[in-house]
């Protein structure tokens, strides 16, 4: 799969939207060339694990995203030139509300020895995302509705990862798979057999 984004927006001057094909082309050499340790996570990573196509979109198969989200473990480089920097939001942008949204690792991992896990096809193709491991850690401490939707959509077609309890952090990620296992995840189970 190639890095790419999918916007359904009407007006791209109005609505914030993912970059570009280009531009993310461009956004993650920039990254690469600053030494960052980086996974793309969110929709985009859920949309590569699934091999979603832009029918399943117009299809409604799944939500179009309003932004890239990107994982990172190194300090967040300076904007590449023709973007800037939101300080509130910790997110690139460009006069065309293309952004890039932050999440600095050591706000959601433990402590420094965990690792930004990276999809295997994703380390060949240069278009790092996240493995489905790191997105079920990340997804599970939101707790957004919609994360948790997300990442049961990806369950349902990849499972849940072994022993993911084990490799929970805090109470709220295990309250959360608590959850989506006796809402959710029951009722697909149930629907397989």
């Amino acid at each position: 799969m190639q890095c790419q984004r999918y916007s359904l927006n009407e007006s791209e001057e109005i609505t914030p939207v993912p970059p570009t094909s280009q531009e993310l082309e461009m956004i993650l050499a920039y990254l690469k060339e600053s030494n960052a340790d980086f996974a793309i996570i969110g929709s985009v990573a859920i949309v590569k694990h699934l091999e979603l196509t832009r029918d399943d979109y117009i299809n409604r198969v799944f939500r179009p995203t309003n932004c890239l989200e990107i994982l990172i473990s190194t300090p967040i480089p300076p904007p590449p030139k023709g973007w800037k920097w939101d300080e509130e939001m910790e997110a690139w942008f460009t006069s065309k509300n293309h952004y890039v949204k932050f999440f600095a690792k050591n706000s959601f991992f433990p402590n420094k020895e965990m690792k930004i896990g990276k999809d295997s096809e994703s380390l060949e193709t240069g278009c790092w995302v996240a493995d489905v491991l790191t997105l079920s850690q990340f997804n599970l401490n939101s707790g957004r509705v919609k994360d948790l939707l997300e990442i049961v959509t990806l369950w349902r077609k990849v499972g849940i990862p072994e022993n993911l309890e084990q490799k929970l952090w805090n109470a709220k990620q295990l309250k959360q798979l608590e959850l989506i296992k006796l809402g959710p995840m029951r009722r697909s189970q149930n629907e397989n057999k």
